[in-house]
């Protein structure tokens, strides 16, 4: 047993790891920028690429890959919508002229 630590010591110790470079080359790797043009809106970028949603195969821009998303998101009705559907509802025709008079 050691004084310091009191364990005893591993025989042999840990063989070193073998130095094949390929921690140097994953650095070298994520340091370069890669210019891509994207195929939706044609500009250029660096930055890690989008999967599209239409194909699940082509690499987007980051862009075009949040309005996809965006566009792919359930969409909450609002108070106009909930006021609209509720005054054609009642059948009320005065109520559907006010109502397409007030808001367009």
């Amino acid at each position: 047993m050691t004084a310091e630590t009191g364990r005893r010591p591993v025989v042999g110790g840990r063989p070193p790891r073998p130095d094949d470079g390929r921690a140097e080359r994953m650095n070298s790797t994520m340091s370069e920028k890669i210019t891509r043009t994207c195929p939706i809106c044609g500009q250029q970028y660096t930055e890690p690429p989008a999967l599209s949603r239409r194909d699940n195969k082509t690499d987007i821009c980051p862009t075009c890959g949040m309005m996809e998303a965006l566009a792919a998101m359930p969409r909450r009705e609002g108070p106009a919508e909930r006021t609209r559907r509720a005054v054609y509802a009642t059948g009320n025709k005065w109520a559907i002229e006010n109502f397409k008079a007030t808001h367009g």
